[in-house]
C-alpha cells in the first residue's frame, strides 16, 4: 500500500518526525501583532529616555527604575522583532513549499 501523502507542506527529519507549516494567514497575523508590539515598546523606551515621569499623584521613578525600564523595554522590543522575523520566514516557507496543483495527480 503506497504511503498517503499530505496536502500540507511539511519538513521531515530522518527519524520520521514531520513539522507541518501553519496556514499563511497565521504567520501574517502574528507578524503584524509583533510589529505593533515592537513599535509600542520602542515608544515606551523613547518616553523613558526623555525623562517621562509617572502620572500626577504617583511616586517618581528613581534612577534604578528608569534604567531597568529602559533595559526591559529594549529587550522586549527586540524579542518581538525576532518573532516578527520568524513569522516572516514561516510565511515564505509556507508560500514556496505549497504543493503544486497538478491535474494529472488527481487519479
Amino acid at each position: 500500500m503506497p504511503k498517503k501523502t499530505s496536502k500540507a507542506p511539511e519538513i521531515c527529519q530522518p527519524g520520521g518526525m514531520c513539522y507541518r507549516f501553519p496556514p499563511p494567514c497565521c504567520s501574517i497575523c502574528c507578524m503584524i501583532f509583533s510589529i505593533f508590539s515592537f513599535v509600542g515598546l520602542i515608544s515606551i523606551y523613547g518616553l523613558i529616555s526623555n525623562d517621562y515621569t509617572k502620572v500626577q499623584g504617583e511616586a517618581y521613578w528613581n534612577t534604578e527604575q528608569i534604567e531597568g525600564g529602559k533595559k526591559a523595554s529594549l529587550i522586549g522590543s527586540f524579542i518581538y522583532l525576532g518573532v516578527a522575523g520568524l513569522c516572516l520566514f514561516l510565511f515564505f516557507c509556507r508560500k514556496f513549499t505549497a504543493p503544486k496543483k497538478n491535474p494529472e495527480d488527481d487519479e
